[in-house]
């Protein structure tokens, strides 16, 4: 299998892993302070999270053809792309070329729709 075989084969459980994220620490906020953040699947490839105070919205779609997440918040618009692991067992995310985990993708894109 090639490379771009096994991103489409193994990048949708990282974008289901991505959406998982997104919205576990909407609720884990809303939890803790008076921050109120919804996260909404509003489609297989398309998602939400919008700070109900401000209105203010981060939106995400996963690619299947590249495939790669677009996503554009109040402070920035890019996407994150996948790359294989060396053996080929495994993808991970990728943001201008460096490594990012789902968890730092998770923070940052509701750092982003926060305002800070």
């Amino acid at each position: 299998m090639d490379e771009h075989q096994i991103k489409k084969a193994l990048a949708p459980a990282q974008w289901e892993t991505l959406k998982l994220a997104l919205e576990s620490e909407c609720l884990d906020i809303k939890r803790v302070s008076s921050v109120s953040l919804q996260f909404e699947s509003t489609s297989a490839h398309e998602a939400t999270v919008r700070d109900m105070r401000t209105g203010l919205i981060a939106s995400l779609r996963y690619d299947p053809n590249i495939p790669c997440v677009h996503y554009a918040t109040p402070r920035r618009k890019n996407h994150f792309a996948f790359q294989v692991s060396p053996d080929g067992t495994m993808v991970q995310f990728v943001e201008d070329g460096a490594s990012i985990m789902v968890q730092e993708i998770s923070m940052r894109i509701i750092q982003y729709v926060l305002g800070q």
